[in-house]
Protein backbone atom coordinates (compact mmCIF):
# COMPACT_ATOMS: atom_id res chain seq x y z
CA UNK A 1 0.00 0.00 0.00
CA UNK A 2 2.53 2.20 0.43
CA UNK A 3 4.31 1.83 -2.69
CA UNK A 4 0.80 1.87 -4.33
CA UNK A 5 0.45 5.50 -2.38
CA UNK A 6 4.04 6.63 -3.05
CA UNK A 7 3.35 5.69 -6.80
CA UNK A 8 -0.06 7.41 -7.28
CA UNK A 9 1.83 10.77 -5.40
CA UNK A 10 4.55 10.71 -8.13
CA UNK A 11 1.88 10.15 -10.91
CA UNK A 12 0.22 13.33 -9.37
CA UNK A 13 2.93 15.74 -9.06
CA UNK A 14 4.11 14.65 -12.61
CA UNK A 15 0.54 16.03 -13.69
CA UNK A 16 0.28 18.88 -11.60
CA UNK A 17 4.25 19.62 -12.72
CA UNK A 18 3.33 18.83 -16.14
CA UNK A 19 -0.16 21.75 -16.19
CA UNK A 20 1.84 23.93 -14.44
CA UNK A 21 4.24 23.77 -17.68
CA UNK A 22 2.09 24.10 -20.05
CA UNK A 23 -0.03 26.71 -18.50
CA UNK A 24 3.35 28.60 -18.60
CA UNK A 25 4.33 27.61 -21.45
CA UNK A 26 1.33 29.40 -22.65
CA UNK A 27 1.42 32.35 -20.93
CA UNK A 28 4.93 32.95 -22.42
CA UNK A 29 4.44 32.33 -26.31
CA UNK A 30 0.82 32.24 -27.24
CA UNK A 31 -0.76 30.30 -30.15
CA UNK A 32 -0.48 33.10 -33.18
CA UNK A 33 -3.88 33.64 -34.85
CA UNK A 34 -4.38 32.25 -38.83
CA UNK A 35 -4.54 35.59 -40.76
CA UNK A 36 -3.84 36.27 -43.91
CA UNK A 37 -1.69 38.90 -44.93
CA UNK A 38 -2.39 39.16 -48.76
CA UNK A 39 -0.95 36.16 -49.94
CA UNK A 40 -2.34 31.89 -49.81
CA UNK A 41 -2.61 30.83 -46.33
CA UNK A 42 -1.10 27.20 -46.26
CA UNK A 43 -2.82 25.52 -42.74
CA UNK A 44 -1.46 21.82 -42.18
CA UNK A 45 -2.97 19.41 -39.74
CA UNK A 46 -1.73 16.42 -38.43
CA UNK A 47 -2.92 13.81 -35.82
CA UNK A 48 -1.40 14.26 -32.42
CA UNK A 49 0.41 10.69 -32.76
CA UNK A 50 1.61 11.16 -36.41
CA UNK A 51 3.10 14.92 -35.62
CA UNK A 52 5.20 13.88 -32.60
CA UNK A 53 7.09 10.64 -34.52
CA UNK A 54 6.84 13.03 -37.53
CA UNK A 55 8.51 16.38 -35.58
CA UNK A 56 11.45 13.21 -34.12
CA UNK A 57 12.55 11.86 -37.19
CA UNK A 58 13.20 14.92 -39.02
CA UNK A 59 16.26 13.57 -40.50
CA UNK A 60 14.41 10.48 -42.05
CA UNK A 61 12.22 10.58 -44.75
CA UNK A 62 9.18 10.07 -42.98
CA UNK A 63 5.90 10.46 -44.26
CA UNK A 64 2.69 11.29 -42.64
CA UNK A 65 -0.89 11.64 -43.62
CA UNK A 66 -2.07 15.19 -43.12
CA UNK A 67 -4.74 17.74 -43.73
CA UNK A 68 -4.14 20.75 -45.94
CA UNK A 69 -6.63 23.67 -45.49
CA UNK A 70 -6.33 26.32 -48.24
CA UNK A 71 -9.16 29.13 -48.62
CA UNK A 72 -11.64 27.18 -47.09
CA UNK A 73 -10.58 23.95 -49.50
CA UNK A 74 -9.93 20.57 -47.82
CA UNK A 75 -7.01 18.22 -49.66
CA UNK A 76 -5.80 14.83 -48.54
CA UNK A 77 -2.05 15.13 -48.25
CA UNK A 78 1.30 13.35 -47.26
CA UNK A 79 3.86 15.16 -45.84
CA UNK A 80 7.92 14.68 -45.19
CA UNK A 81 10.58 16.90 -44.48
CA UNK A 82 13.02 17.77 -47.31
CA UNK A 83 16.57 18.73 -48.53
CA UNK A 84 19.70 18.22 -46.62
CA UNK A 85 20.49 21.29 -44.62
CA UNK A 86 17.78 22.80 -43.67
CA UNK A 87 16.53 19.71 -41.15
CA UNK A 88 18.46 21.30 -38.61
CA UNK A 89 16.45 24.61 -38.97
CA UNK A 90 13.88 26.36 -37.21
CA UNK A 91 12.30 26.81 -40.58
CA UNK A 92 12.26 23.48 -42.31
CA UNK A 93 11.61 22.22 -45.82
CA UNK A 94 8.45 20.22 -46.69
CA UNK A 95 7.45 18.14 -49.61
CA UNK A 96 3.69 17.66 -49.72
CA UNK A 97 2.10 14.78 -51.91
CA UNK A 98 -1.61 15.12 -53.25
CA UNK A 99 -4.23 12.96 -53.58
CA UNK A 100 -5.46 15.35 -56.17
CA UNK A 101 -3.21 18.46 -56.95
CA UNK A 102 -1.91 21.40 -55.00
CA UNK A 103 -4.45 24.44 -55.63
CA UNK A 104 -1.55 27.15 -56.45
CA UNK A 105 0.88 25.24 -58.49
CA UNK A 106 -1.56 22.53 -60.18
CA UNK A 107 0.94 19.74 -59.00
CA UNK A 108 0.37 16.29 -57.33
CA UNK A 109 3.86 17.22 -55.95
CA UNK A 110 4.98 20.49 -54.34
CA UNK A 111 8.21 21.78 -52.30
CA UNK A 112 7.36 24.23 -49.13
CA UNK A 113 10.91 26.03 -48.97
CA UNK A 114 11.85 28.54 -46.28
CA UNK A 115 14.35 29.83 -48.25
CA UNK A 116 16.82 29.49 -45.54
CA UNK A 117 19.83 30.59 -47.14
CA UNK A 118 17.86 33.99 -48.12
CA UNK A 119 17.24 36.77 -45.75
CA UNK A 120 15.37 38.64 -48.54
CA UNK A 121 13.14 35.93 -49.34
CA UNK A 122 13.33 37.58 -53.05
CA UNK A 123 16.69 35.37 -54.59
CA UNK A 124 14.42 32.17 -55.89
CA UNK A 125 11.79 34.32 -57.55
CA UNK A 126 14.21 36.47 -59.44
CA UNK A 127 16.17 33.38 -60.55
CA UNK A 128 13.60 31.93 -62.02
CA UNK A 129 12.71 35.05 -63.77
CA UNK A 130 15.94 35.24 -65.31
CA UNK A 131 15.96 31.56 -66.22
CA UNK A 132 12.46 31.86 -67.57
CA UNK A 133 13.79 34.74 -70.32
CA UNK A 134 16.65 32.61 -71.45
CA UNK A 135 14.18 29.37 -72.34
CA UNK A 136 15.34 27.28 -70.06
CA UNK A 137 12.44 25.25 -68.48
CA UNK A 138 11.88 26.50 -65.10
CA UNK A 139 9.94 25.28 -61.74
CA UNK A 140 6.87 27.70 -61.12
CA UNK A 141 6.95 28.89 -57.48
CA UNK A 142 4.43 31.43 -55.39
CA UNK A 143 4.58 32.54 -52.02
CA UNK A 144 2.52 31.24 -48.96
CA UNK A 145 2.04 31.29 -44.99
CA UNK A 146 2.37 28.33 -43.31
CA UNK A 147 1.15 26.74 -40.72
CA UNK A 148 1.23 23.10 -39.25
CA UNK A 149 -1.17 22.36 -36.53
CA UNK A 150 -2.13 26.36 -35.80
CA UNK A 151 1.17 27.26 -35.13
CA UNK A 152 2.74 29.65 -37.30
CA UNK A 153 5.76 28.60 -39.95
CA UNK A 154 5.97 32.07 -41.49
CA UNK A 155 6.50 33.09 -44.71
CA UNK A 156 7.56 30.26 -47.42
CA UNK A 157 7.56 29.45 -51.31
CA UNK A 158 5.68 26.92 -52.50
CA UNK A 159 7.89 25.28 -55.31
CA UNK A 160 7.04 22.72 -58.33
CA UNK A 161 9.04 19.61 -57.72
CA UNK A 162 11.46 18.53 -60.79
CA UNK A 163 9.81 15.23 -61.66
CA UNK A 164 7.97 13.43 -64.27
CA UNK A 165 5.04 15.73 -64.07
CA UNK A 166 6.45 18.55 -64.59
CA UNK A 167 7.81 17.33 -68.18
CA UNK A 168 4.20 16.00 -69.03
CA UNK A 169 2.89 19.86 -68.30
CA UNK A 170 5.66 21.55 -70.98
CA UNK A 171 5.40 18.44 -73.38
CA UNK A 172 8.11 17.13 -73.10
CA UNK A 173 9.31 13.76 -73.21
CA UNK A 174 12.05 12.93 -70.81
CA UNK A 175 13.97 10.03 -71.38
CA UNK A 176 16.23 10.39 -67.80
CA UNK A 177 16.70 12.81 -65.25
CA UNK A 178 19.58 13.18 -62.85
CA UNK A 179 20.54 15.67 -60.23
CA UNK A 180 23.91 16.99 -59.60
CA UNK A 181 25.35 16.21 -56.25
CA UNK A 182 28.19 16.31 -53.81
CA UNK A 183 29.94 19.39 -55.82
CA UNK A 184 30.70 16.52 -58.07
CA UNK A 185 29.57 16.80 -61.07
CA UNK A 186 32.08 18.28 -63.33
CA UNK A 187 31.50 16.18 -66.40
CA UNK A 188 34.86 14.61 -66.13
CA UNK A 189 35.96 11.17 -64.93
CA UNK A 190 39.36 12.65 -63.83
CA UNK A 191 39.06 13.21 -60.44
CA UNK A 192 36.39 10.64 -59.69
CA UNK A 193 35.83 7.54 -61.76
CA UNK A 194 32.04 6.69 -60.79
CA UNK A 195 29.46 8.53 -62.22
CA UNK A 196 27.56 8.29 -59.24
CA UNK A 197 28.99 10.22 -57.09
CA UNK A 198 28.16 13.19 -58.90
CA UNK A 199 25.28 12.40 -60.55
CA UNK A 200 21.83 11.21 -58.36
CA UNK A 201 19.37 9.46 -60.99
CA UNK A 202 15.86 10.37 -60.36
CA UNK A 203 14.29 8.39 -63.25
CA UNK A 204 13.69 5.98 -64.22
CA UNK A 205 13.96 3.76 -61.09
CA UNK A 206 16.80 1.93 -61.84
CA UNK A 207 20.90 1.79 -61.72
CA UNK A 208 21.58 2.01 -65.66
CA UNK A 209 23.65 5.47 -65.86
CA UNK A 210 25.68 3.65 -69.18
CA UNK A 211 24.05 6.73 -71.44
CA UNK A 212 25.07 9.38 -69.08
CA UNK A 213 28.55 7.62 -68.49
CA UNK A 214 28.97 8.05 -72.52
CA UNK A 215 28.33 11.94 -72.38
CA UNK A 216 31.02 12.06 -69.73
CA UNK A 217 33.58 9.79 -71.35
CA UNK A 218 32.89 11.83 -74.91
CA UNK A 219 33.35 15.39 -73.57
CA UNK A 220 36.70 14.23 -71.42
CA UNK A 221 38.29 12.56 -74.63
CA UNK A 222 36.73 13.31 -77.77
CA UNK A 223 39.15 14.32 -80.46
CA UNK A 224 39.58 18.49 -80.83
CA UNK A 225 38.35 18.72 -84.46
CA UNK A 226 35.88 15.83 -84.22
CA UNK A 227 34.29 17.54 -80.53
CA UNK A 228 31.78 20.34 -81.13
CA UNK A 229 30.29 17.60 -83.88
CA UNK A 230 29.81 15.03 -81.18
CA UNK A 231 28.49 17.10 -78.51
CA UNK A 232 26.32 18.66 -80.94
CA UNK A 233 24.61 15.28 -81.16
CA UNK A 234 24.05 14.57 -77.86
CA UNK A 235 23.78 17.84 -75.64
CA UNK A 236 22.51 21.01 -75.57
CA UNK A 237 25.37 23.44 -75.88
CA UNK A 238 23.67 26.60 -76.28
CA UNK A 239 20.94 25.67 -73.36
CA UNK A 240 24.01 24.82 -71.41
CA UNK A 241 25.90 28.42 -72.37
CA UNK A 242 22.93 30.20 -71.34
CA UNK A 243 22.68 28.40 -68.01
CA UNK A 244 26.22 29.32 -67.06
CA UNK A 245 25.67 32.57 -68.17
CA UNK A 246 22.68 33.27 -66.09
CA UNK A 247 24.55 31.34 -63.26
CA UNK A 248 27.81 33.69 -63.48
CA UNK A 249 25.13 37.02 -63.49
CA UNK A 250 23.65 35.90 -60.49
CA UNK A 251 26.56 34.36 -58.81
CA UNK A 252 24.85 31.15 -58.66
CA UNK A 253 28.08 29.41 -57.36
CA UNK A 254 26.13 26.64 -55.62
CA UNK A 255 24.60 25.59 -59.03
CA UNK A 256 27.61 25.06 -61.31
CA UNK A 257 28.93 21.22 -60.12
CA UNK A 258 25.69 20.74 -57.74
CA UNK A 259 22.27 21.46 -57.38
CA UNK A 260 21.42 21.81 -60.95
CA UNK A 261 19.06 19.00 -62.90
CA UNK A 262 19.34 17.23 -66.08
CA UNK A 263 17.47 15.44 -68.38
CA UNK A 264 17.66 13.16 -71.59
CA UNK A 265 15.07 14.51 -74.22
CA UNK A 266 13.62 11.53 -75.99
CA UNK A 267 12.87 13.24 -79.09
CA UNK A 268 16.61 14.65 -79.87
CA UNK A 269 18.36 12.44 -77.73
CA UNK A 270 20.01 15.19 -76.18
CA UNK A 271 21.06 16.05 -73.04
CA UNK A 272 19.86 19.63 -70.82
CA UNK A 273 20.14 21.40 -68.09
CA UNK A 274 17.58 22.69 -65.54
CA UNK A 275 17.99 25.25 -62.66
CA UNK A 276 17.18 24.15 -59.00
CA UNK A 277 17.50 25.61 -55.58
CA UNK A 278 18.13 29.07 -56.59
CA UNK A 279 18.45 30.99 -52.67
CA UNK A 280 22.36 30.99 -52.55
CA UNK A 281 22.19 33.52 -55.30
CA UNK A 282 22.86 37.01 -55.65
CA UNK A 283 25.51 37.83 -53.90
CA UNK A 284 25.37 34.94 -51.35
CA UNK A 285 28.72 33.39 -50.52
CA UNK A 286 28.93 30.51 -50.05
CA UNK A 287 31.40 28.45 -47.70
CA UNK A 288 30.95 24.70 -48.20
CA UNK A 289 32.18 22.20 -44.78
CA UNK A 290 30.62 19.29 -46.66
CA UNK A 291 34.33 18.10 -47.83
CA UNK A 292 33.72 19.07 -51.57
CA UNK A 293 34.99 22.08 -52.87
CA UNK A 294 32.10 24.40 -54.38
CA UNK A 295 33.21 26.39 -58.34
CA UNK A 296 33.20 29.94 -58.10
CA UNK A 297 30.82 31.59 -60.51
CA UNK A 298 33.40 34.95 -61.71
CA UNK A 299 33.35 35.56 -65.34
CA UNK A 300 33.27 33.64 -67.32
CA UNK A 301 32.57 30.77 -64.99
CA UNK A 302 34.99 27.74 -63.88
CA UNK A 303 33.69 24.20 -65.10
CA UNK A 304 35.48 21.24 -66.78
CA UNK A 305 32.54 21.59 -69.44
CA UNK A 306 32.68 24.84 -70.37
CA UNK A 307 36.62 25.30 -70.26
CA UNK A 308 36.35 22.67 -73.24
CA UNK A 309 33.60 24.68 -75.18
CA UNK A 310 35.18 27.76 -74.59
CA UNK A 311 38.34 26.54 -76.81
CA UNK A 312 36.55 26.95 -79.93
CA UNK A 313 35.75 30.10 -81.42
CA UNK A 314 32.10 29.73 -82.29
CA UNK A 315 31.20 29.11 -78.79
CA UNK A 316 32.89 31.79 -77.12
CA UNK A 317 30.84 34.13 -80.14
CA UNK A 318 27.94 32.18 -78.81
CA UNK A 319 28.69 32.77 -74.98
CA UNK A 320 29.26 36.48 -75.73
CA UNK A 321 26.45 37.18 -77.56
CA UNK A 322 24.22 35.12 -74.66
CA UNK A 323 26.09 37.36 -72.08
CA UNK A 324 25.20 40.87 -74.21
CA UNK A 325 21.94 40.06 -74.93
CA UNK A 326 21.32 39.05 -71.28
CA UNK A 327 22.41 42.24 -70.00
CA UNK A 328 20.54 44.30 -71.99
CA UNK A 329 17.43 42.54 -71.42
CA UNK A 330 16.72 40.05 -68.70
CA UNK A 331 19.77 41.48 -66.16
CA UNK A 332 19.10 45.12 -66.56
CA UNK A 333 19.05 46.74 -62.56
CA UNK A 334 15.81 48.95 -63.94
CA UNK A 335 13.81 46.13 -64.85
CA UNK A 336 14.62 43.63 -62.43
CA UNK A 337 14.31 46.75 -59.99
CA UNK A 338 10.62 47.12 -60.80
CA UNK A 339 10.20 43.06 -60.20
CA UNK A 340 12.30 43.27 -56.94
CA UNK A 341 9.84 46.04 -56.18
CA UNK A 342 6.60 44.30 -57.17
CA UNK A 343 7.25 41.29 -55.22
CA UNK A 344 8.34 42.56 -52.16
CA UNK A 345 5.67 44.93 -51.30
CA UNK A 346 3.86 41.72 -52.17
CA UNK A 347 5.28 39.68 -49.25
CA UNK A 348 6.07 42.87 -47.05
CA UNK A 349 3.30 41.83 -44.67
CA UNK A 350 3.74 38.30 -43.84
CA UNK A 351 7.55 39.03 -44.17
CA UNK A 352 7.38 41.60 -41.31
CA UNK A 353 4.87 39.35 -39.38
CA UNK A 354 7.53 36.45 -39.57
CA UNK A 355 8.96 35.30 -36.29
CA UNK A 356 11.84 33.34 -37.73
CA UNK A 357 12.51 36.12 -39.76
CA UNK A 358 12.43 38.88 -37.14
CA UNK A 359 14.29 36.67 -34.71
CA UNK A 360 17.18 36.97 -36.79
CA UNK A 361 17.08 41.12 -37.76
CA UNK A 362 16.01 40.63 -41.16
CA UNK A 363 14.80 43.83 -42.90
CA UNK A 364 13.15 43.58 -46.37
CA UNK A 365 14.17 47.15 -46.89
CA UNK A 366 17.55 46.57 -46.06
CA UNK A 367 17.76 43.12 -48.25
CA UNK A 368 16.12 44.93 -51.26
CA UNK A 369 19.06 47.76 -51.16
CA UNK A 370 21.42 45.00 -51.28
CA UNK A 371 19.96 43.14 -54.42
CA UNK A 372 19.71 46.29 -56.11
CA UNK A 373 23.09 47.15 -55.54
CA UNK A 374 24.54 43.80 -56.56
CA UNK A 375 22.90 43.61 -60.02
CA UNK A 376 24.36 47.35 -60.47
CA UNK A 377 27.78 46.14 -59.54
CA UNK A 378 27.49 42.61 -60.91
CA UNK A 379 25.79 44.06 -64.36
CA UNK A 380 29.08 46.60 -64.92
CA UNK A 381 31.60 44.14 -64.06
CA UNK A 382 30.63 41.83 -66.65
CA UNK A 383 30.28 44.66 -68.99
CA UNK A 384 33.88 45.23 -68.19
CA UNK A 385 35.43 42.18 -69.31
CA UNK A 386 32.77 41.23 -71.89
CA UNK A 387 35.33 43.92 -73.41
CA UNK A 388 37.98 41.77 -73.71
CA UNK A 389 36.58 38.00 -73.96
CA UNK A 390 37.58 37.61 -77.89
CA UNK A 391 36.32 35.14 -80.09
Amino acid sequence: MVKTHKHNAAILSIAIFYQLFTTSCNNIVDVPEIVSHGIPVYKINISNDDYGEFVSNEFINLRVVAELNVDGEKYAVRIKHHGFSSRGNYKKNFSLEYEASDPILNKKEVVLSGQSLDPSMLRSYLAVEIFNHTGISTFKLSPIELYVNNVSNGLYLVIEKIDEEFFEKRNIEAAELYKAIYGNAKFTFQENKDVRFGFEKRFPDDDNYYSLEQLIYMISSEPKESFPSKIEEVFDVEGYLSYMAASVLMYNQDGIVHNFQMYKDKRTGKYKILPWDLDSTFGYKLYCTSGYEIEICEFPGKSDLLTRLLEYSEYREMYRNIYREMLDNCFNPNDLGVKIDEMGQTILTAYVNDRWIQAKGYDLTTEVIKLKKFIVQRSQQIEEQLQSFTY
